[in-house]
């Protein structure tokens, strides 16, 4: 199994109801991750990104590491609900510079393809969505599960 780059490991912060339990990483929580956006007027914006459940829950306090082996927390407010109902929620965070947080934001350039990228990788509506080893695989005469090297 290949390794998770460590650009989206760095990314990813853990969400508790309050800085109690953030800092001392007690009860139920979930993650999320830091993105980095670049608005049209050139502005960097950061997002912190996860799921309903997770902030309908409550859990909206970021337990962030430090680059000193510390933890800090932060109460984030703001969340927008995905509109369709899919379990993203997201919200913006400020970031002084330079920041003594071991984590990355994401950059969005970076991570979220353009529509030229969706049609280069064949996804998106009305996509076959067929990578052609599944497809040679299926096309095996003896059924048997090819695996990609």
């Amino acid at each position: 199994m290949p390794r998770i780059p460590d650009q989206l490991l760095n990314s990813v912060v853990y969400l508790f109801q309050d800085e109690t339990h953030a800092l001392s990483a007690e009860g139920a929580g979930g993650t999320g991750f830091l993105i980095d956006y670049r608005g049209e007027d050139g502005d960097l914006w950061t997002y912190v990104v996860s799921n309903i459940h997770v902030v309908g829950s409550g859990c909206t306090t970021l337990r962030i590491n430090t680059k000193d082996g510390g933890v800090e927390a932060l109460e984030v407010s703001g969340w927008v609900d995905h509109p369709d109902a899919d379990d993203v929620s997201v919200a913006p965070i400020f970031l002084e510079e330079p920041s003594g947080w071991a984590v990355e934001p994401l950059s969005w350039e970076d991570f979220c393809p353009t529509p030229e990228r969706f049609e280069e990788l064949n996804v998106g509506v009305g996509s076959t969505g067929v990578d052609p080893l599944v497809e040679a695989a299926r096309a095996d005469t003896d059924g048997a599960v090819l695996a990609a090297e």
